[in-house]
Parts: structure tokens; sequence; C-alpha cells
């Protein structure tokens, strides 16, 4: 019982981990840093005017 609890734990973490991840790779992407900006990256659709 005690293995099947450990693996769910484990599982979880990984999920949370890899969101994480790239929940922050998706901020870097989408944030401008000077020439390593992506150039085939289309801009937002609102212009970021919203922030």
């Amino acid at each position: 019982m005690f293995g099947i609890f450990a693996a769910l734990c484990i599982m979880v973490a990984l999920l949370v981990l890899t969101s994480w991840v790239v929940d922050r790779l998706g901020l870097e992407a989408r944030r401008p840093r000077g020439s390593r900006a992506p150039r085939s990256a289309p801009p937002p659709p609102d212009g970021g005017a919203d922030r």
C-alpha cells in the first residue's frame, strides 16, 4: 500500500515540476531579451497594452 502512495506522490511531484518548468520557459520565451528574442515569434494580439 505504501508503494502505491509513494508512486502517486512521485507522479504528482513530477507533474507539478514539469508544469512549473514549462511555465518558466514560456515566460522566458514571451519576455523580450534584446537579441535573444526570437524574430519569428508573432507579437501578442493585445500588444501588451493591458499590463
